[in-house]
């Protein structure tokens, strides 16, 4: 029977080997990991700070996060070297930055710096207001009680040509009775749809196709004088 001595003594013969043994394997193989760092500039190169940076292992779809300090700093120790990663690099005001895919190597620590270009910004305005009035005659289409109610709900009124004025609103006038001869006295609506249709093909027939009405410009068709006048306002050859 052994002593206790020579007992331990044994013991350790045997544990010493396989303490070397492992020490020399793990010696050959080297580190298994590895880390990422780097800054994070603007387009001017002031350095970003609080920008989210975002390691992706593609192979084991492992991710760390990290914020970039006040100098734009980052770092992402320990990460395994097998499979390529992706950074990702983020903050408001800025665009999103992705590094393409790359690879690790043990014990290394890969330097990769950033440079964050401004967020294309979009925004839409909407402006509304209102007119003083509504300029019109004083014919009982204009002054119908619904029609008044209506324009103060918008926030305007009306505005009546004094009799024998016409001048006050001239531009309306011709308009006006062009209409009424060419459309509407040869018309009977029985909708408020047909109204619509009916006097929109009377607006696009008369200001676009339509012949004009007046020998002093040889009855020549709107679009053809719409055209002269933009090249003479533009100081181009005639038609």
């Amino acid at each position: 029977m052994r002593s206790p001595t020579a007992r331990r003594a044994l013991r350790a013969l045997i544990i010493l080997p396989l303490c070397t043994l492992l020490w020399s394997v793990t010696a050959l193989a080297g580190p298994s990991k590895a880390g990422i760092q780097g800054r994070v500039f603007d387009s001017s190169g002031g350095a970003v700070a609080g920008a989210g940076v975002e390691a992706t292992n593609l192979a084991t779809g492992l991710r760390r996060k990290t914020v970039t300090g006040k100098g734009g700093y980052y770092a992402l120790p320990g990460l395994p070297v097998t499979g390529q990663y992706i950074l990702k690099v983020s903050t408001p005001g800025f665009a999103t930055r992705e590094v393409a895919q790359f690879n690790l190597r043990a014990g290394v620590t890969a330097s990769v710096g950033i440079t964050l270009s401004p967020a294309i910004q979009r925004s839409q305005v909407t402006v509304l207001g209102t007119t003083e009035g509504v300029r019109s005659d004083d014919g009982p289409e204009f002054v119908a009680r619904e029609l008044r109610n209506c324009l103060e709900s918008l926030g305007t009124g009306t505005l009546y040509v004094q009799p024998g004025s016409p001048w006050e609103k001239g531009y309306c006038e011709g308009f006006n009775g062009k209409l009424r001869d060419e459309c509407l006295n040869g018309e009977l609506f029985y909708s408020l749809k047909e109204a619509q249709i009916v006097i929109e093909q009377w607006r696009v027939g008369t200001t676009r196709a339509g012949p004009t009405r007046h020998s002093a410009i040889g009855r020549r068709y709107r679009r053809l004088i719409a055209l002269r006048w933009q090249r003479v306002q533009s100081h181009s050859p005639e038609l």
